[in-house]
């Protein structure tokens, strides 16, 4: 899973999909789910809302004790076009245009719930990202990306 989970108060997420940089392509409702790409890069976002039917019932509660209505936005990267540095940059470009907020809480794992001060703000999020360019932001599971050149090359050794 390439999921990254965004969590703020229902009233605040216009708010925070408003800041979607105008130069990027968007396909899809901005209010629900849409595809962000720039080149042959792109990532999916969707805009939950209130809908946390995935979690466990002890999660979402955990949820209400920060959230008066908590609302769920998801960055995924599953089904983009490429896996490469191009397509993880898209996603950091999004990430850090979306959740530089103290209000916002990011769950880049999406293991079990279990403490929410455990998750990073968004502010405290795009600090990690912007000093740690190599950093995989992912879910641990995932495996590293690799420059395109190098899958070409590796595709050239095995023929």
């Amino acid at each position: 899973m390439h999921t990254v989970h965004l969590f703020v108060e229902h009233s605040r997420a216009p708010t925070v999909l408003a800041r979607l940089p105008s130069a990027l392509s968007v396909v899809g409702d901005r209010r629900g789910d849409m595809t962000i790409s720039r080149g042959s890069a792109s990532v999916n976002l969707s805009d939950e809302g209130e809908g946390l039917a995935e979690f466990e019932p002890h999660e979402v509660t955990l949820l209400r004790t920060r959230f008066r209505r908590p609302h769920l936005i998801q960055l995924d990267m599953t089904g983009a076009i490429d896996r490469s540095r191009a397509a993880e940059q898209l996603a950091r470009d999004v990430l850090i245009a979306l959740v530089d907020d103290d209000e916002i809480l990011v769950d880049n794992d999406c293991a079990l719930l279990r403490d929410l001060a455990a998750l990073p703000s968004g502010r405290q999020f795009v600090r990690m990202l912007r000093q740690n360019p190599d950093w995989q932001f992912r879910s641990p599971l995932a495996p590293p990306l690799r420059d395109v050149d190098q899958r070409s090359r590796d595709r050239h050794e095995t023929e």
